[in-house]
């Protein structure tokens, strides 16, 4: 029977490589996974042999969080940065200080941005071309890992790309975004 799973934790639900040993049970265990309600980290599950995924267009369908008492909601809009492979809150892209078009951390191919675009040329834009740059952007990187020959390699690239990213966002103090664990965890699980 096929199955339709959503990942839902406290914390990001791939925060650990032991969530992603658990997943990838799940994924071989089963004839057909479509996981639902995920983030980038979908593309690394069909790299692992997840049939398919949907990847959220907002920070409220992307992942299943899971209740916490006086757990208050501190959510700014986010926008897909794809050298991060991740999305950051608006504000922290509004303080970013990187001589304009220098920028390979913030620079988008997507349909939206275009070739050799900038994501920071869509702080001035409203909320639905900051979706559809996501959701483009997404796709794009979804479709590049699953064409690639070797898809966990190509996977395992994205994620050493988006670290390098991160630490070029704090080195050289470029905006205060941090780190998502669950980057952390991909880049331990995979070796």
């Amino acid at each position: 029977m096929p199955i339709a799973p959503v990942f839902a934790s406290y914390e990001h639900p791939f925060s650990t490589p032991a969530c992603l040993d658990g997943v990838l049970e799940v994924i071989e265990a089963a004839p057909f996974v479509f996981a639902m309600r995920g983030d980038l980290g979908l593309a690394g599950l069909m790299a692992l042999g997840a049939d398919a995924g949907a990847v959220g267009t907002s920070s409220t369908v992307r992942n299943l969080w899971l209740p916490r008492k006086n757990s208050g909601s501190n959510r700014s809009r986010t926008i897909l940065v794809p050298a991060a492979a991740s999305w950051v809150p608006l504000t922290d892209l509004a303080e970013a200080v990187l001589e304009p078009r220098a920028g390979e951390p913030f620079r988008c191919d997507c349909p939206v941005c275009g070739d050799g675009g900038d994501v920071r040329d869509l702080l001035s834009v409203g909320a639905a071309i900051q979706r559809e740059h996501s959701n483009a952007a997404a796709i794009a990187l979804v479709r590049q890992i699953a064409a690639a020959s070797d898809p966990v390699a190509r996977w395992r690239e994205v994620c050493e790309r988006a670290a390098d990213t991160y630490a070029r966002f704090d080195t050289d103090g470029i905006m205060p975004a941090s780190r998502p664990p669950m980057l952390d965890a991909w880049l331990t699980w995979l070796g």
